[in-house]
């Protein structure tokens, strides 16, 4: 990936994979814009990414990017199975834009990124009701499908 000298936005970039994104787009020569809900963590990576690399290379934004009926399509849900199919579409939508974008060669770049489970501090949150919020009722389906789908290490 040839990034060196552009720029990026990373959503969820304050820890886990969104920073391990981040980090590597800077270690190739990008400018990143790091956007995270959660200000403190957000601040706290902005202020360590701007001692590893130049401090000018980053912003930090705190924006929440996250929306519940959008994360429901995501799963795979036996009872609504158009709904999550159009959530799916979501995934090609942007896939085509992507190419769109490509083709009419403006410089910009789209990519979703759905890893699936990843073994990062988020997944012992599960287990606390008070940080699950409003996705509690959904507990025991994430449980059920970390098991059926694997956790990445």
């Amino acid at each position: 990936m040839h990034v060196n000298g552009k720029v990026a936005l990373v959503t969820g970039a304050a820890q886990g994979i969104g920073r391990a994104v981040a980090e590597a787009l800077l270690h190739k020569g990008a400018k990143v814009a790091l956007v995270d809900w959660n200000l403190e963590a957000g601040m706290k990576c902005k202020a360590a990414l701007g001692e590893q690399f130049e401090p000018q290379k980053t912003l930090f934004i705190q924006c929440d990017v996250a929306d519940q009926e959008q994360l429901r399509g995501l799963m795979p849900v036996a009872q609504q199975p158009v709904y999550c199919a159009s959530k799916h579409g979501i995934i090609g939508f942007t896939r085509s834009a992507a190419m769109a974008a490509n083709l009419m060669k403006n410089g910009v770049r789209m990519n979703a990124i759905c890893p699936g489970f990843v073994n990062t501090p988020i997944l012992e949150s599960i287990e606390k009701e008070e940080n699950m919020g409003q996705y509690i009722e959904y507990k025991d389906h994430i449980k059920d499908m970390m098991k059926y789908y694997g956790i990445l290490e």
